[in-house]
């Protein structure tokens, strides 16, 4: 079923996140045809809290451009 979602896709992830583990958000990138995955390494399930937040700003910025 997700392979049929045809539309640019973000993922963002945290390394440590033990709410939505990092095995499940790779095998919604690897399942998504047109999907970006990016991993944090030194976050786990709230990527818009600490040091970080400028960066996934961007991120967010650039996908929505």
């Amino acid at each position: 079923m997700l392979d049929a979602i045809d539309i640019k896709t973000l993922i963002l992830a945290g390394k440590y996140d033990d709410l939505s583990l990092l095995s499940e958000q790779t095998e919604l990138s690897s399942n998504i045809k047109n999907s970006d995955l990016i991993v944090f390494d030194n976050l786990k399930h709230n990527l818009l809290v600490g040091k970080d937040i400028g960066k996934i700003v961007d991120i967010l910025i650039k996908f929505y451009s």
